[in-house]
């Protein structure tokens, strides 16, 4: 079979579904199909990557990528795309004129996102769809939606969350979509008997966005040390945030940032770490709480998530509602009150289809 994955970010790059892409693209090659992978960034040593410049504009950008999808496939290959507007559009274009199969796996809503970080809202995900405005933006968006979307034959998405709110922005499409979780870990280790430390040891891993909501982190960390140092927590990313997230901190006795940080690194500060701390407004699949749990630290996070409702050890907070956060991690510091939580750690039961299934799957 032959596959074409078009995808925003891939090794070394890290963050967004470069981990789960690289994965994917290994097992379908080991399986002996012939898989092409076009994506942003700098060029790669292997002969089936194909990079595209993130230079010059937006368009530009798309042109570039649609180009380079429409080189690389046949009349026979299935084309795979991992977002809907920065390789969707170009595979969408690509695709103009040809009968390829064209599917899509999304981990995320573009749209929200970005009006989040240019300042058009502050709302979660869920309450944005059902309370947004509808003014051109909005219309260009959906447009570009219906656009992608109707072409595809089928959409793998990593989370109930996600499936309700494409739902809402496309019905006509909801036959089309289906639930594909990321892989589980592994199963979760053995507790460190040393933890709670003393002070607690927090950790935030991931970007600093203003979706991911780390500046009221800061602030809510500011109030909880404001007398004693109580907590201690280890910042690692980097992003548009950092800075007013430092500002925040500055003279906070236990803060750490680490800048970006490598995953051998990352496992590393889980296991070393009491508690993840997740604040974002949404985060539709956070991984990064599956890893902490297999390392045996329990989250304090948002309830705006995507994950599975059968895993334990973490508790679900108000993503906007400080007076809850600071009082939910001041009570961690307790001992027993931490110890039932670490040992309430329950990993997701990992059923259904995979992502090669959905790939491979006629």
């Amino acid at each position: 079979m032959k596959i074409l994955i078009a995808t925003g970010i891939y090794p070394p790059e890290i963050g967004g579904p470069a981990t789960v892409i690289k994965k994917l693209a290994d097992d379908l090659m080991s399986a002996g199909h012939d898989v092409q992978v076009v994506t942003y960034g700098e060029p790669r040593p292997e002969k089936f990557v194909h990079a595209v410049s993130r230079n010059g504009g937006k368009i530009q950008r798309y042109f570039r990528m649609a180009s380079a999808i429409r080189k690389n496939i046949s009349s026979e290959t299935m084309v795979l795309a991992t977002d809907v507007f920065s390789v969707g559009i170009p595979a969408r274009l690509a695709l103009i004129g040809k009968k390829n199969r064209f599917r899509l796996r999304l981990g995320g809503e573009w749209w929200w996102e970005d009006s989040v970080e240019k300042g058009r809202t502050d709302l979660p995900l869920r309450e944005f769809w059902r309370l947004r405005k509808r003014d051109w933006r909005e219309r260009i968006a959906r447009a570009n939606y219906g656009w992608i979307l109707h072409r595809t034959e089928r959409m793998a998405v990593t989370s109930n969350l996600l499936g309700e709110v494409l739902r809402r922005i496309c019905p006509k499409i909801a036959a089309k979509i289906s639930v594909v979780t990321n892989a589980s870990i592994g199963g979760p280790l053995a507790g460190d008997s040393m933890k709670p430390h003393e002070p607690l040891r927090l950790a935030y891993v991931g970007r600093f966005a203003k979706v991911k909501n780390v500046p009221f982190l800061a602030q809510t960390l500011k109030r909880i040390n404001a007398q004693t140092m109580i907590v201690e927590c280890s910042f690692a990313g980097d992003g548009p945030t950092l800075d007013e997230t430092k500002r925040i901190l500055e003279g906070v006795p236990g803060m750490a940032f680490l800048g970006k940080i490598t995953q051998p690194d990352v496992s590393a500060l889980l296991r070393e770490s009491d508690v993840l701390v997740l604040p974002s407004l949404t985060d539709i699949c956070p991984n990064i709480v599956l890893e902490a749990l297999t390392a045996g630290t329990p989250a304090v996070m948002t309830s705006e998530n995507g994950l599975p409702k059968d895993l334990g050890g973490i508790i679900e907070l108000p993503p906007t509602d400080m007076d809850v956060w600071v009082k939910t991690l001041e009570s961690l510091v307790d001992r027993e009150k931490y110890g039932r939580l670490q040992t309430s750690i329950r990993l997701p039961s990992m059923t259904g289809s995979s992502l090669f299934d959905f790939v491979t799957t006629i």
